[in-house]
């Protein structure tokens, strides 16, 4: 037979095997929530990019936009600018062609 203290090293044995197959499931589901919560951060890091990248791309097109409304509008005022300085041109030629005119025939009729 069995003696007490024997007994007792085998419940201690059992015990500590028991205590080691506890910890090693616990490492094991450690790793899985380790694992899950990685691909939960992956995910939502990918998730992050992707609404960042589309805010900027948003961001972007505006400027875009704006930039070249922008652009037109500067062209516009040139041209309206132009347009007016080149009829005050034409007018201020033709002023002054017939002024030349008309010093030239006044300065051909007098003796």
């Amino acid at each position: 037979m069995e003696s007490n203290h024997e007994k007792i090293l085998k419940e201690l044995a059992a015990m500590e095997e028991e205590a080691r197959a506890t910890m090693q499931g616990v490492a094991e589901e450690k790793k899985a929530i380790e694992s899950e919560a990685k691909e939960k951060q992956d995910a939502f890091d990918a998730e992050q990019e992707k609404a960042t990248q589309e805010q900027l791309a948003a961001i972007r097109e505006a400027f875009a936009k704006e930039s070249e409304e922008e652009i037109a509008r500067i062209r516009a005022e040139t041209e309206s600018a132009m347009a007016v300085l080149r009829e005050t041109y034409e007018k201020q030629v033709d002023i002054r062609a017939e002024e030349i005119v008309r010093s030239i025939l006044a300065g051909g009729v007098q003796p």
